[in-house]
């Protein structure tokens, strides 16, 4: 037998078991929502990466068409 300190209690108080149920319903709508928006901000990253990589070979050509010469293509790795 358990000494009294030591003994679990017959019933939880009603509002700690709301806060229990309620913080078992919030926090995977919570870890949810954070990943998504961790997701679009990588999204938004990418975005903002092709963009730039765009105007750098508009730039490149530009450039190269006043000094009267033609892009050389350049493949990835190469």
């Amino acid at each position: 037998m358990l000494p009294s300190y030591m003994a679990l209690p017959n019933h939880l108080a009603p509002g700690l078991l709301v806060f229990f149920m309620i913080a078992l319903a919030v926090l995977p709508l919570a870890i949810i929502w954070l990943d998504e928006r961790r997701n679009d901000g990588a999204a938004s990253r990418l975005a903002k990466l092709r963009d730039a990589v765009k105007l750098r070979e508009q730039l490149a050509r530009s450039i190269l068409a006043e000094k009267g010469r033609t892009p050389e293509v350049v493949l990835p790795g190469a």
